[in-house]
């Protein structure tokens, strides 16, 4: 059983306890914004894209967080997926216009700073050219290589 030591103005000077509770009051009042912050992450819709940004650097933090406090990490965790999955609901209701495969083929290079050349494992420098022109098709195995290399799914270019 630990041992009861009474506060008394002897203990601590009575000059510090303005500073003392000045500090609890601000940390206090940052740990209800941060409760805030991250009840209403976790309960409200994304409504813009600036907010889906804030939500998934909220994320980002709670991952952090987990990985440098281990005692920290499963309610970091939790709050970080519960916010993933609102990302993902707004994710959902975004409708995405469809381009022919040539034109998001050119986009995504433009976007990557890829030049024709770097997709030479995936076909010459003039059937690029040719199906960033609209004069050749995207063929199934192009289409499976161009995928693996953006990161998308192949179906964006077929």
């Amino acid at each position: 059983m630990k041992a009861h030591i009474p506060i008394n103005s002897s203990s601590i000077e009575r000059s510090a306890l303005p500073l003392m509770m000045n500090q609890l009051t601000d940390t206090f009042s940052q740990l209800a914004n941060d409760g805030l912050k991250l009840l209403t992450a976790i309960s409200e819709d994304i409504a813009s894209d600036e907010e889906q940004q804030q939500r998934i650097a909220l994320a980002d933090e709670l991952f952090s967080i987990a990985t440098n406090k281990p005692e920290q990490a499963t309610i970091c965790i939790c709050f970080a997926e519960l916010i993933l999955r609102k990302i993902e609901d707004y994710e959902k209701d975004i409708e995405i216009p469809v381009s022919p495969p040539h034109e998001l083929l050119a986009l995504l290079m433009k976007q990557h700073s890829i030049k024709q050349a770097d997709l030479k494992d995936i076909a010459c420098q003039s059937t690029v050219s040719a199906i960033l022109s609209g004069k050749r098709e995207i063929t199934k195995q192009q289409a499976k290589k161009l995928a693996a290399f953006f990161h998308t799914p192949v179906k964006v270019f077929l």
